[in-house]
């Protein structure tokens, strides 16, 4: 993993998109210089081609990434990872037309982009990019280029890592298990090493090059062992923080203050808080803009399909604990609450017609666009809950309360990663995610949960 603006990223979905985005800029770059050179009014600087080039590779990267094709668990199925790219390919031609229209010196008409040599030329961007990743997946995936760890423990927390591990497309092995002391087994006794050769020789042995301490109870560990690996360049990790790295989420599984306390992150002042309102209301405006057609059209719907008001008004949490109203189009009957609050469930009886479309498309959460101008929401950040549930989730869930730190969100981190929350349990999960997304934050974290939305509106997934 490489630590990339505070937020964890894969080694292996940065260098694929570095490779993937070099391929793409050679093709179209290429093309550029096929049928615009003789066009080009360059003196000596950055040719028009080469501008070309970048602009529509960062545009078909874009909605890849939007489409979730950097996003590891679209790394296993291949049907559906060349479904994506297709789509994605698909989606990018009105983006490559407007790049083409802002560089109408060149003499290029509309007419001229969709001729043999455009097609050809998006046919091999796709060969290329489903080559360098099918040969890239496939290489990614040997044993030998894999990050080899020594966990010392063999309780729960080492047998969470094993299953982690067991994964396919995990970026790490697991060399070996040593037995801290009066530990009980919870894995394979047959993995276990005896722990009678110091830690850092049974890490040489062993070959690997990171030792993560994953025990329950922490009396008795060999620190002056844990200090030698250290010194003598293998690194050392806790369990809370290598769970973090490799799942993108604050386990709450042995969880102690003191751990967040001390850990990396809560980095959140004055300055990011002021940028972060700045790109909230950008967004607003813009979505708002684009938006509007399609929030007339959906009140309309709202209106025709059943009686009751077009928009839903409901007390949420917000920041710091503070109340607030959130605004959504209605997509339940007017007696949806008559025998009290309770949580959604799937195929919910009390959702219309109309109101099933708009919550698995998510169109039902676009008048928040409102809440987040007014102040009371963010457009990335944890999703608010009632207070009759978070006065419930409060007493039911340790470190709850610490999700209200900052403004709840349209959508968030958990969102992105977790389906939607009808339980206690579904509550404790989500918060997992956000208690990561408040750690790490950062502008470009934001920026990545937007674009990995765009990937979970358009395949529909995780409404109710």
């Amino acid at each position: 993993m490489v630590r990339l603006f505070r937020h964890h990223m894969a080694y292996s979905s940065l260098l694929l998109a570095i490779t993937e985005g070099m391929v793409m800029f050679g093709v179209f770059f290429y093309f550029a210089q096929f049928n615009f050179a003789e066009f080009s009014h360059a003196d000596g600087g950055v040719s028009e081609e080469f501008e070309i080039a970048l602009l529509s590779t960062m545009c078909l990267m874009l909605l890849m990434a939007g489409f979730g094709l950097y996003n590891k668990q679209h790394f296993i199925d291949y049907r559906d990872m060349y479904a994506r790219m297709l789509v994605a390919c698909v989606a990018a031609i009105p983006l490559f037309f407007a790049v083409f229209y802002i560089y109408s010196s060149l003499a290029f008409s509309l007419a001229r982009i969709w001729h043999t040599s455009f097609l050809i030329t998006l046919i091999l961007v796709l060969l290329m990019v489903g080559l360098v990743r099918t040969s890239f997946l496939l290489i990614a995936d040997i044993s030998a280029l894999k990050r080899r760890i020594l966990v010392y423990g063999v309780g729960p927390h080492a047998e969470r890592i094993q299953t982690i591990a067991s994964r396919k497309r995990a970026g790490f092995l697991v060399g070996g298990y040593v037995r801290a002391e009066n530990e009980a087994t919870a894995i394979d006794a047959g993995l276990v090493t005896p722990h009678v050769d110091p830690l850092l020789e049974v890490a040489r042995r062993l070959r690997a090059n990171e030792v993560v301490v994953a025990v329950s109870e922490r009396r008795g560990l060999r620190m002056d062992e844990l200090l030698d690996c250290r010194t003598a360049g293998v690194q050392v990790t806790d369990y809370q923080s290598f769970i973090e790295r490799e799942t993108g989420r604050v386990e709450l599984e042995g969880l102690v203050p003191s751990w967040l306390v001390y850990c990396d992150g809560f980095r959140i002042g004055p300055l990011s808080d002021v940028l972060k309102r700045c790109l909230d209301i950008s967004l607003a405006l813009t979505f708002l803009i684009f938006t509007a057609p399609l929030m007339a059209a959906t009140a309309l719907a709202v209106w025709l399909d059943s009686p009751g008001p077009i928009f839903y008004r409901q007390e949420r949490v917000g920041k710091n604990g503070r109340p607030y109203m959130l605004l959504k189009f209605r997509s339940m009957g007017t007696d949806a609450e008559k025998n009290g609050p309770q949580w959604a469930t799937v195929a919910d009886h009390r959702v219309t017609r109309v109101g099933r479309f708009i919550r698995l498309t998510r169109i039902d959460e676009l008048p928040q666009i409102f809440n987040v101008l007014q102040g009371d929401m963010s457009f990335i950040g944890p999703r608010p809950e009632r207070p009759v549930f978070v006065d419930e989730l409060l007493d039911e869930i340790p470190f709850y309360a610490q999700r209200h730190r900052v403004r709840p969100g349209i959508s968030g981190w958990a969102q992105i990663n977790y389906p939607y929350g009808a339980s206690i349990d579904d509550a404790r999960e989500k918060l997992t995610y956000d208690l990561y997304y408040i750690k790490n934050y950062s502008i470009f974290l934001d920026i990545v949960i937007l674009i990995e939305t765009i990937r979970a509106v358009v395949w529909a997934r995780g409404a109710r």
